[in-house]
Order: structure tokens, then C-alpha cells, then sequence
């Protein structure tokens, strides 16, 4: 009987078979197999939030069992032969059968830096489906490319520490399944303000089931209030203090059950631009003549200030 073959972080639900629509990732043909006791993968920073719904090495890598690892860096991982163990676990799949995808529920961020490790198991070893690299492909649309993603040990033993990347050579082909889903779509930062200044910007959502309801914590800028327009949040008004600002943004779709994103943003409001009036020139005084009477009489003209008596000639 094999053991319980999958393992997951607390932020992956895991499920033997996904019951909604879902897309995989293209990836290029498989060129060869290498057998090994290293694992090897891709590395991505991710074009736009989506959800890992589904994982698997291809059955063109052999029949053995399947052992997959994906991770959340907080940075792009080093360049061979550096390596950093610095990365959060968001699924462990052990020792899945055959053609199964394993099912899991991982939401990745726009911007974050993502690794994925699979191989099949062969004898004592791990069979890597490998595939030229560095490979351009897209998530949803957007553009994005995919590098060799090494980890120098068998994942048999568990999850997978000291990791690198590559800036050459072959990928491992792991298909990745994914939905788009409800997403906070507006890029953070936001657009500075300027203190005593009007603000105004939307925050709008997409890929969900309208209508869309928000909520904002604390952390806004003094001066900017929160409200609705539509299924956008708009945040506007007259900040009056200069600093930078972060706030937790909630978006809430109507879809059964409803599904709830959250993503944080943050906005700098600065003070205003007084280069002009700090300048070490003195200002240009143009003078202006005022005229009473006949032309030919006598009379007083200002200059900005300066009272002068003076004939018009």
C-alpha cells in the first residue's frame, strides 16, 4: 500500500481530482529524460495572480511514481553554483501515481518568484523531463519565461533545500494547471499624492462573479476616504500630511461560495515642489507704467512697489 502521497503547505488544499475549467501552461517538448539523483525544474517570476490549481511530471518522463515541490522565494534564487534555502513550501507531493494531477489550491501574486521541482521516481533515482531552456510561454496572456531550476539532491528524502537557478540549459517539464479567478488587478504602489493636492484613484478587480464588494483597513492617508463606484473602489480627497501609507485592500465577489482577495498597496504622498521659489537668482522685475492726465504732464509710475516720479517721454 503506498503511503499518504501527498503532502502540502497550510496554504494548499489538495485534492485528487479538480472538478472546474482550468488551463495548463505551455511547455515546450520533451527532449530527453535525465536520470539522477538531482531534481531539476523551473524557476518564473510570475506576470499576474493567478491559482495553481493542478501539478504533474508528464508521463513521457516514465511510469514511477511522481514527486513534485513548488515554492515561494522572496527573491530570484542565485545563480549556480550559489544556492539559498531561503523559500516558503507551498505543496510537497510524495509518491503520486501514475497519470494523476494532483489537485491543489495555491494562489500565487503578481510579481512573486516561483519555483517548481518534479521528477518521476526510477529505481533509485529521479527521472527529469527535460526540455530546452530558457522557454518563453504565458500565464493567462502575459508573457513569461521559464529558467533552469536546480536542486543538487532527490526530493525521495523530502522536500528539497538549497536551491539555484540557471541562466542556460535545460528545464524540467512539470505541467501546471491554473484558473485566473477573482484578482485585485490595479499594480502596487499606487500613484503618489501630493499634501493639500486632490487625489483620486481607482482600485478595480477582475475574473470574478459581479458584483464586487470592498473593504479597506487602517493605514489610509489622512484626507482620503474609501468608497464605490460600480464594481471599482475609489480612493480620493485632500491628504494633508506627507509620509507613506500601507493598508490592506478586501475584495468580495458573488460567486457560491463567494471568493475573498486581499492585497496591500501602499501610497506616498509628498510634499509639494518648492524648487522654484528656493532659486538663489533674483526674479526678473519688468516695470510697468501707469499714465493720468494729458500725456505730456508729469506723472508718478510704479515699479512693482517702487514709487518713482518721472516725465513720460
Amino acid at each position: 500500500m503506498l503511503r499518504n502521497f501527498i503532502l502540502v503547505a497550510a496554504l494548499a488544499a489538495v485534492a485528487s481530482v479538480t472538478a472546474f475549467a482550468q488551463t495548463m501552461m505551455p511547455l515546450p517538448p520533451q527532449s530527453s529524460i535525465y536520470t539522477s539523483s538531482q531534481v531539476r525544474g523551473y524557476y518564473f517570476q510570475a506576470p499576474t495572480s493567478f491559482t495553481i490549481t493542478g501539478l504533474r511530471v508528464p508521463a513521457s518522463a516514465g511510469t514511477g511514481a511522481q514527486y513534485i515541490q513548488v515554492m515561494r522565494l522572496p527573491a530570484a534564487p542565485p545563480f549556480y553554483s550559489a544556492s539559498t534555502s531561503t523559500h516558503t513550501t507551498l505543496a510537497f507531493i510524495q509518491n503520486l501515481p501514475g497519470t494523476t494531477i494532483a489537485a491543489v489550491n495555491i494562489q500565487v501574486n503578481a510579481g512573486d518568484h516561483i519555483g517548481i521541482l518534479g521528477a518521476r521516481v526510477s529505481g533509485t533515482n529521479m527521472a527529469n523531463s527535460y526540455a530546452t531552456g530558457p522557454h518563453a510561454t504565458n500565464i493567462n496572456g502575459q508573457p513569461v519565461t521559464l529558467y533552469r531550476f536546480l536542486y543538487q539532491t532527490t526530493l525521495l528524502g523530502g522536500p528539497a533545500g538549497p536551491v539555484s537557478q540557471s541562466a542556460s540549459g535545460q528545464i524540467a517539464n512539470v505541467e501546471m494547471y491554473y484558473t485566473v479567478g477573482l484578482t485585485i488587478t490595479t499594480p502596487n504602489p499606487l500613484p503618489d499624492g501630493v499634501d493639500n493636492l486632490p487625489y483620486s484613484q481607482p482600485i478595480q478587480a477582475d475574473f470574478g462573479v459581479p458584483s464586487y464588494s470592498w473593504t479597506v483597513g487602517t493605514g489610509l492617508p489622512p484626507g482620503i476616504v474609501a468608497t464605490t463606484l460600480g464594481n471599482d473602489l475609489i480612493l480620493s480627497g485632500t491628504p494633508t500630511t506627507v509620509g507613506s501609507y500601507s493598508f490592506m485592500v478586501t475584495v468580495t465577489d458573488h460567486d457560491t461560495p463567494p471568493v475573498v482577495k486581499q492585497k496591500l498597496f501602499t501610497i506616498d504622498i509628498k510634499a509639494p515642489n518648492l524648487e522654484a521659489l528656493e532659486s538663489d537668482e533674483p526674479p526678473t522685475v519688468t516695470p510697468v507704467r501707469f499714465y493720468s492726465g494729458d500725456a505730456a504732464t508729469s506723472a508718478p509710475w510704479r515699479n512693482f512697489g517702487q514709487v518713482n516720479t518721472g516725465t513720460n517721454k
